[in-house]
């Protein structure tokens, strides 16, 4: 019976070494592929290579991560009494409605 091993952790683990033998072109090629890679020095975790690809996606969920619990936190405070309409806004303020027409469309990220 054949069986086809999956990639495992154990194939994204690489000694400093590896650097030192002139192999660090194919190391990073496969990073760019995808596969992160574990670079050990004297038997212990020295980094982790990832492609910047990879890098930017992962602090791009950080920061919708942190986006979300901001929103959870503000949402405990949350008091529909406290809340305005827009023309309680706009006559709060002194808006009117040729003053928002003026005003540029917003980009929201």
């Amino acid at each position: 019976m054949n069986k086809t091993m999956s990639p495992s952790i154990f194939d994204d683990i690489i000694s400093i070494t590896e650097f030192n033998k002139g192999r660090a072109g194919k190391i990073f090629e496969s990073v760019k592929s995808g596969r992160p890679k574990i670079v050990f020095k004297n038997n212990v975790p020295e980094c982790i290579l990832i492609s910047p690809e990879q890098y930017k996606n992962m602090l791009d969920e950080l920061e919708d991560l942190q986006l979300i619990a901001l929103s959870h936190e503000r949402m405990k405070n949350y008091d529909s009494e406290r809340l305005l309409s827009s023309e309680e806004i706009n006559k709060k303020y002194g808006y009117n409605d040729p003053d928002i027409a003026d005003v540029d469309e917003i980009e929201f990220e």
